[in-house]
């Protein structure tokens, strides 16, 4: 995990070099996430409340455009239902889930976007922006809960280890003097990787993000 929490800080950084036209901030976004399903033989149910933070890298390349990226650490969540048997792989041993029984599953990403950002000239303290983009994601943990057959049981054989979703939202940034902005906005998050490994049905993870920051 410390490895591929390390490769991602020099991606992100590395993306853009730091310089005046450069931003740095922090953000925490909380979230609702969902699966997608195409098939009649899985059901998703309901939505998950998770957390997503970390740091935000900003490179102006014109006065109101610019490249965003960062490296955010994020708990994300979702249930299934299952119209058949199925046979789970956890890391310990395979386990039977019988038809009709709620899996919960627990995930945690790490995630470098790779985002474009176009914001209006300041108005009084405020500015706009819109922002859309691309999300890719490396699963760093996966728990699925479907008592009795399942008790948080580590899941990691069941989760891909990649994801990656196109987002596009936009908020509105609150100048509080000299470059220091606080950040307020909402992002749509639409995955379109299988996010399963099992199944042959396709499975995805989307989220609807608050976004709260500060930039520097």
């Amino acid at each position: 995990m410390k490895k591929i929490v390390f490769s991602a800080i020099l991606i992100a950084i590395s993306f853009i070099g730091y310089s005046q036209s450069t931003r740095l901030g922090v953000c925490l976004n909380p979230h609702f996430a969902w699966f997608s399903e195409n098939s009649d033989l899985m059901k998703s149910n309901g939505t998950s409340l998770g957390i997503e933070g970390g740091l935000v890298i900003e490179h102006y390349f014109a006065k109101n455009y610019a490249f965003v990226t960062g490296i955010h650490l994020g708990s994300f969540g979702g249930t299934m239902v299952y119209n058949d048997t199925i046979v789970f792989r956890t890391n310990d041993k395979d386990k039977t889930v019988p038809p009709q029984l709620e899996v919960k599953y627990k995930l945690q990403y790490i995630s470098v976007p790779i985002d474009l950002k176009l914001k209006t000239n300041q108005i009084g303290f405020l500015s706009y922006f819109a922002r859309l983009g691309f999300n890719p994601q490396v699963n760093i943990g996966a728990k699925a809960d479907a008592p009795p057959a399942l008790d948080n049981d580590e899941a990691g054989k069941e989760v891909g280890l990649f994801n990656l979703s196109y987002h596009f939202g936009g908020g509105v940034e609150y100048g509080v003097g000299g470059n220091t902005a606080i950040i307020l906005g909402v992002d749509y998050n639409n995955g379109f990787l299988d996010l399963l490994t099992k199944q042959k049905e396709r499975q995805s993870l989307s989220y609807l993000a608050i976004n709260v920051g500060v930039m520097f």
